[in-house]
């Protein structure tokens, strides 16, 4: 019976140890914002605001603490006749900012897809690349 109250009273102290620990992983996984992902009316981007796709990712980068380091329009993309270009970006900062910019640039109509996403370490922060696909107006249209 000693035996069994020694222990018990060592899991009660351990669970006593451990409950900061797990309260503070609790807080840190806690979503806010919104449980259902946007989903804007689509649309196309005008040939004429192509130069304005730095400036976009940009305030949404800036809105959410990430350091937009480039925007690269793959002008083969056009060349392809698709209708839509690829842009590669590449970001610096924290993950869950980074989560936040995901679902603020789903809000884009015209965004039609992201294409791949790549997460490298840091110093202190994470550098992510994407590379993602936008409608583009087809001329004459």
């Amino acid at each position: 019976m000693d035996g069994k109250i020694r222990s018990l009273k060592s899991e009660i102290e351990e669970q006593r140890l451990l409950s900061p620990i797990y309260q503070n992983f609790m807080k840190e996984l806690a979503i806010k914002g919104p449980i259902v992902l946007p989903l804007p009316k689509r649309g196309e981007l005008e040939s004429g605001k192509l130069s304005d796709i730095s400036s976009l990712f940009g305030k949404k980068a800036k809105r959410y603490k990430l350091q937009l380091v480039d925007v690269i329009p793959e002008i083969r993309s056009l060349v392809e006749g698709s209708g839509s270009i690829s842009v590669g970006v590449v970001l610096r900062g924290d993950f869950f900012d980074f989560r936040k910019f995901l679902i603020e640039i789903g809000k884009i109509p015209c965004l039609e897809h992201v294409e791949e996403i790549q997460i490298q370490p840091g110093d202190g922060n994470k550098e992510f690349r994407l590379n993602v696909r936008l409608a583009l107006k087809k001329s004459g249209a």
